[in-house]
């Protein structure tokens, strides 16, 4: 039987549970549904538009092609619903909960879904375009192809997410986390980014040159072949990442991070590297031609066919690199440590190598102790 407007109201205001009810196609617009509990109703095509729907209650509900714009969704609860091209443009849904919502090209356009969490959600080519997801929590959650545009994810969280294909235009990501999530084919560099932290995601042959990525984490990222030029990485981490072929050359890294990184033939030329953490990488073939590696940690780093021409490697730490066949003509190397480092056929023409400090004897014996068995 259908409810009129008024009728449903005053069921809900009665403390009414509305069970297994067919009420598609209704209008129950500018409405007081609050606090409402309803299961497995069939509210596909009904307009909810400027209701207060906030602490409903929606268990095993669908609101396939529902209009719910500018109502008040806040702290308000979704248990396995069926929302299909629903709309919540400019809707309040703050602190509200999603269990599994089926939501493929929903429009979220403006919405507040801030401090909301939403689990295993199907969002696919949904739209959110100006939404504010701060301090959001989404766990699995199916985006592939949606539209992120101008949204506000700050100080949010997106685990093991599907992000291909996602728009993140002009998105603002300060202090975003996204844990294990997939981002091919995304135009991620496109966002304005700020200390993110990107935990294994596939970003391989994205162009972030010229940003500022001062902070952020990319950690065990595959990144190869990124372009990175010119841009500022200040403190950037970029541990166990897989950085071959990446482009870094003019970059500003001072104090970065990349221990334990595959960057084989990366090329690094005229970026500042003071400070930088480059310990146990592999180095192979990459190009510091005029890099700026004052303080550099590169101890047990393999520079195997490196080139460190014109470079200024003072006060850096090398001890226990490998530095076959690498180039370090007219480089600086005033009080280097080149402890313990391989050295065969590497090129030290109108290098200052005399400068430089070799194998410390003391420490050599030191490391080759061996407690009496």
């Amino acid at each position: 039987m259908t409810l009129q407007a008024s009728s449903l109201q005053q069921a809900v205001k009665q403390g009414e549970i509305l069970l297994r009810r067919d009420l598609s196609g209704q209008v129950y617009a500018n409405i007081d549904l609050s606090g409402g509990i309803f299961q497995q109703v069939n509210f596909d095509h009904c307009d909810f538009s400027h209701s207060d729907l906030h602490q409903a209650q929606f268990i095993e509900c669908r609101f396939n092609g529902a209009k719910f714009s500018q109502a008040n969704l806040q702290e308000s609860n979704f248990v396995h619903c069926l929302l299909e091209q629903a709309d919540f443009t400019d809707a309040r849904l703050a602190n509200s909960n999603w269990l599994e919502p089926h939501m493929t090209e929903a429009r979220l356009a403006q919405v507040d879904l801030s401090h909301a969490c939403l689990v295993q959600a199907r969002l696919d080519r949904a739209d959110f375009t100006g939404a504010c997801l701060a301090e959001t929590q989404l766990l699995q959650p199916a985006l592939g192809g949606a539209c992120l545009a101008h949204a506000d994810l700050k100080a949010s969280t997106l685990t093991e997410a599907d992000l291909r294909r996602v728009d993140f235009t002009q998105a603002r990501l300060e202090r975003t986390l996204f844990i294990d999530a997939r981002l091919e084919d995304s135009n991620l560099p496109r966002a304005h980014i700020r200390q993110i932290l990107l935990q294994g995601p596939d970003l391989s042959g994205q162009d972030f040159s010229g940003m500022d990525l001062s902070l952020c984490q990319f950690r065990d990222a595959r990144l190869t072949g990124c372009r990175f030029r010119a841009s500022n990485l200040t403190q950037t981490g970029f541990m166990q990442a897989h950085l071959r072929q990446a482009d870094f050359d003019g970059a500003l890294a001072p104090r970065a991070i990349f221990h334990g990184s595959d960057m084989v033939g990366a090329t690094l030329r005229s970026a500042q590297l003071d400070q930088a953490s480059l310990q146990q990488c592999d180095l192979r073939g990459a190009d510091f031609g005029g890099a700026s590696l004052i303080q550099a940690q590169l101890s047990e780093a393999n520079c195997e066919a490196a080139l460190f021409c014109n470079a200024d490697l003072s006060y850096a730490d090398l001890s226990h690199a490998r530095l076959d066949l690498a180039d370090f003509s007219a480089s600086t190397l005033f009080r280097a440590n080149l402890h313990e480092t391989s050295q065969k056929q590497t090129l030290w023409t109108g290098a200052t190598r005399h400068l430089a400090l070799g194998t410390d004897a003391k420490r050599k014996k030191a490391e080759q102790w061996q407690p009496r068995t």
